[in-house]
């Protein structure tokens, strides 16, 4: 089991390589990360391969369709609108899959900055390891630069950013509680389980004023397909958006749930919420 403690990880530049190695070796938890395939036929299968991906925990994700999806939804926006020099917020980053995506999907080299944050350190130092491989993997040496700090949401987080991305930690019914580490047992409410997760999107949103700028497009990850459930979540985010003027409410995305072709590797449950700002 990890200490949280206070450690931050405030630039590549200061990571311990012998605290990165002896976290990755001690975890052994790995898979594999492939950009050679467009999302429209991209499965479980052909998502193996290209370089390792770390993960600390059973319970940070790593890479799926939605994640790698939203990323290339994010540059497509950001290409859409003209932006570059973009700025790009990964809050609650875990391993960094999407920064990782992210990287993997900018072709164009609109990204010029990403924050990239977590409560879990651990999870930062698996974050770094993903982060730089595809940058090495894109030849980025200067751009994107990238920081990445041991945060609880938007808590000290400042600047105003043109793509926010929030996946926030989650459990379902599946989950078996030994599995949760002290963190999330002696704060829950770092922990999101599905039937009653809406007073966490109220406390995101409701931090969101600061961080925002016209343009700015917010990627919100919902772990549900329950219609009941979504409208709460929904609920619970109107209500929280009385101080943060909305241009719309762009789409629910429903096609990142799916299988693969002989219905073997079912997607875990996702939607993206996505908001773009006045």
């Amino acid at each position: 089991m990890y200490n949280i403690g206070y450690y931050c990880i405030a630039s590549f530049g200061f990571m311990s390589k012998s605290i990165e190695v002896s976290a990755l070796s001690r975890e052994k938890r790995q898979t594999y990360f492939r950009n050679s395939h467009h999302i429209s036929v991209m499965n479980i299968r052909t998502m193996t391969g290209s370089f390792p991906f770390y993960y600390a925990e059973d319970l940070v994700l790593t890479p799926d369709y939605a994640t790698v999806a939203s990323a290339q939804m994010a540059i497509r926006y950001l290409t859409d609108q003209g932006i570059e020099e973009a700025k790009v917020a990964d809050i609650g980053t875990g391993s960094g899959i999407f920064a990782s995506s992210l990287i993997l999907a900018d072709n164009q080299h609109l990204v010029s900055q990403i924050l990239a944050s977590d409560i879990y350190n651990a999870a930062l130092i698996s974050a770094e390891y993903n982060i730089q491989a595809a940058k090495a993997m894109m030849g980025m040496i200067e751009k994107p630069a990238v920081e990445l700090l041991e945060r609880d949401w938007l808590e000290d987080v400042y600047g105003k950013f043109d793509i926010i991305h929030f996946d926030p930690p989650y459990l379902t019914s599946h989950t078996p509680v030994t599995k949760l580490k002290p963190e999330f047992h002696l704060n829950p409410l770092h922990t999101m389980y599905v039937p009653y997760p809406t007073y966490h999107y109220a406390a995101i949103f409701e931090s969101l004023p600061k961080n925002v700028k016209k343009g700015t497009l917010v990627i919100l990850r919902i772990p549900t397909r329950d219609q009941v459930k979504k409208k709460a979540i929904l609920g619970s985010i109107y209500a929280s958006l009385n101080s943060v003027e909305i241009r719309e409410l762009l789409y629910l995305d429903s096609h990142f749930v799916t299988a693969d072709d002989n219905n073997r590797h079912i997607i875990p449950e996702a939607r993206y919420l996505t908001l773009c700002f006045n």
